[in-house]
């Protein structure tokens, strides 16, 4: 666990002092971190496509749940192989389940309550994770997404597996510009820009479809904040991309077509979009993208480390746990 702080370097604004947390009554309250997950293994990739692909929460259809539950088999079996590839080029397992266990036991120490986490297809399953806490003796949990930006596409299906549990969780789901994660992108950003000096940042995120983007899902507003938080004070040259075609901008090998045009040799990848590493980030940039670079002729290459290895980042949300019990105080929950 790294620690972000300090003194601001030469030429980078201070980031503002952060407001004392307030101070809320704990008794009763647990938390769930709640994030989509990832396949658990090349073994159980087809079940798990299976059961991402039919969650009408997910993959909107205009087909009943028994008719997108049949066609979610067959794509799974068609995507499987893909996926199963990307998982072994990943390095065989998704670090994502390692780095929220790991941020669930951090954030409780730091709270004093009980923390555990849940995902939508696998284990550790989100249901599972909410009567857990519920077998601690929680009787106010909050869930927290792991998707720091606010992103319906991404929120929709966690949201309806928390109301399927028949416990009233309240929800935590966006903390975009909240100071210590915005520290926890500085800081791994500065590291990245250490080793690979002049480096171009690339922030690469998570893909929604042009058509969300349409309809008004906040993800894309809720990106902007964040990067112009992230990098204000910092000198670097930077770009947003996604990590892949169909979103509502240029993709990530686009951007690097750009910069190499530019005259950049050398650059720094930020995943955005979730709080830990998960495969579609993990593949799309320590495979795909740095692959790119290379063949593009980069000479440097770096990729920031996820906001989740950082103290000042679970002190974010300790915070955000605290001011979301103040605020339903506020409002005589």
């Amino acid at each position: 666990m790294s620690e972000a702080g300090g003194p601001p370097a030469e030429g980078q604004a201070a980031a503002p002092a952060t407001p004392p947390a307030p101070a809320v009554d704990l008794t009763g309250v647990g938390v769930v971190l709640v994030h989509r997950g990832d396949p658990p293994s090349v073994a159980g990739m087809r079940d798990w496509l299976k059961d991402w692909y039919a969650d009408p929460y997910a993959f909107s259809s205009s087909f009943g749940r028994g008719t997108q539950r049949f066609f979610a088999g067959l794509a799974a079996r068609l995507d499987a192989g893909t996926w199963s590839q990307r998982l072994t080029e990943a390095g065989g397992k998704s670090p994502l389940d390692g780095q929220a266990t790991q941020l669930a036991e951090l954030l409780e120490k730091k709270l004093g309550v009980p923390v555990t986490f849940g995902t939508l297809y696998g284990a550790p399953k989100i249901a599972d994770a909410v009567k857990a806490l519920k077998d601690k003796g929680v009787t106010r949990p909050i869930g927290i997404s792991l998707h720091p930006q606010k992103c319906d596409r991404f929120l929709r299906p966690l949201l309806r597996a928390l109301e399927e549990t028949g416990t009233d969780v309240s929800v935590i789901d966006r903390y975009a510009t909240a100071k210590g994660y915005v520290e926890a992108v500085r800081a791994a950003i500065t590291e990245g820009l250490e080793r690979a000096p002049g480096a171009t940042v690339l922030f690469c995120a998570l893909p929604i479809e042009r058509s969300d983007d349409k309809r008004g899902d906040p993800y894309l507003d809720q990106l902007k904040a964040t990067t112009a938080a992230v990098m204000e004070g910092l000198t670097a040259p930077w770009q947003v991309a996604w990590l892949s075609m169909g979103a509502p901008g240029i993709t990530g090998e686009v951007a690097l077509e750009r910069i190499r045009s530019g005259g950049g040799d050398a650059v720094v990848f930020v995943p955005l979009g979730t709080a830990v590493d998960e495969l579609t980030a993990v593949h799309a940039v320590d495979v795909s993208l740095r692959a790119a670079a290379r063949a593009a002729g980069f000479t440097k290459i770096e990729r920031a480390r996820s906001p989740v290895g950082y103290s000042v980042f679970v002190e974010a949300l300790a915070n955000e746990v605290r001011t979301h019990l103040a605020r339903l105080k506020s409002l005589g929950f």
